[in-house]
This record gives C-alpha cells, sequence and structure tokens, in this order.
C-alpha cells in the first residue's frame, strides 16, 4: 500500500509487530493504544521504535499510583473481599514493591520526585483504595463479579485494499458486575483518583 497519509508501507508495519498465528498460519499484528497514539503524532518516530532504531523508554512514575492501585483493588477483590474488609491499605506497600520490582525486571524507567516521593505515592495510593472500598462494597462485592476480566472477539472490518477481513480484539475490563434482576453485566473502571 502506498497512501500518501501514512508514508510507504502498511501503517500497522510502522507501528507493530508481526506475528504468525500458530493456528491458521495468518499474519497477525499487535497494535496497542499507545502506539496508534505515537503513529498519528509522529509516523517516522513510531517507525523507528518499530524496528528498534529509537528507545521506547517512558519514566513509569506518572502512571504508578493509579496502577498501584489498580492492583491493589484487584488483589483485594480476588481473595475474599468480605473477609478483608479494611485489608486494602495494608496492601499498598507490597503493591509498590512489585510494581518496583517490575519496573527493573522489564528494563523500565522510574525516577522518583524527590527523596521523599515514594511515601507520597503510597499516601495517595491509601487514600485511594480508602475512598473506592466503600463503593466497592455497595457496587460490586454483594454481586456475581470478575475482577481483571479478558476477552477476545472477532471484528469484522476492511483491509487497506478494500477486502474483508476479521481482527481478534483482545481486551480487558478491570471489574465485570451482573445484576440478577435486570440479568445484565456492567463494567467498572478502577479510577485511581
Amino acid at each position: 500500500v502506498d497512501d500518501r497519509r501514512y508514508g510507504r508501507g502498511r501503517p500497522a508495519d510502522t507501528m507493530a509487530s508481526r506475528l504468525v498465528c500458530k493456528e491458521c498460519g495468518r499474519v497477525t499484528l499487535k497494535i496497542s493504544w499507545s502506539s496508534l497514539r505515537a503513529f498519528e503524532e509522529c509516523r517516522q518516530k513510531s517507525k523507528l521504535r518499530a524496528t528498534g532504531k529509537r528507545a521506547t523508554l517512558t519514566d513509569v512514575r506518572v502512571f504508578l499510583p493509579g496502577n498501584v492501585t489498580d492492583r491493589t483493588v484487584r488483589n483485594w477483590l480476588q481473595d475474599s473481599p468480605l473477609q478483608n474488609i479494611g485489608a486494602m491499605p495494608d496492601m499498598v506497600n507490597a503493591v509498590i514493591d512489585e510494581q518496583v520490582e517490575e519496573t527493573k525486571e522489564e528494563g523500565r524507567v522510574l525516577r522518583w520526585k524527590s527523596a521523599r516521593d515514594r511515601e507520597l505515592v503510597r499516601e495517595e495510593c491509601i487514600k485511594a483504595v480508602r475512598d473506592i472500598e466503600p463503593y466497592l462494597l455497595k457496587h460490586v462485592v454483594p454481586f456475581e463479579f470478575k475482577a481483571d476480566y479478558k476477552f477476545q472477539a472477532p471484528i469484522q472490518t476492511r483491509r487497506p485494499d478494500g477486502e474483508p477481513d476479521t481482527i481478534l480484539l483482545n481486551g480487558y475490563m478491570d471489574i465485570l458486575v451482573h445484576h440478577p434482576k435486570t440479568d445484565t453485566w456492567a463494567v467498572f473502571d478502577v479510577k485511581h483518583t
């Protein structure tokens, strides 16, 4: 495909890694929202990152409070929440340690803003989980729920050449809750703020 908007080659080729499906042998593409955003911001930089010629290092500190809060809530929900009411604040330190260790293992960058920053993150996350718990106890825990729900769904779309094709969407939901009176499911997305 030679499209003036995207430069030479398919846009997905410049922002995704190619994989071959072990089951059907078809070429699949892995595309993340961040790679799509990077592609729209600067196609050349996106291509350099995809080909390994430009580092993708990002300071994960900006995401740390939200990640710690999400993981703490998820762990609490998956471990008998009614038997552990009020336990989330005590879980925060261990989750911060896990996140810091994962960051090191994955070779990502974590720059603390100050000597006291880790303590500030801890306090912020403890406040967040304390604020979230009453909501979870009212709107999630009394019902059937699934925390950290992952799914795959085929989506029909058209390729750049106009031919129809199927894309397999890999999705994730923080919390899925079943309401028995209406026999419906609701999606809850945990937010740190």
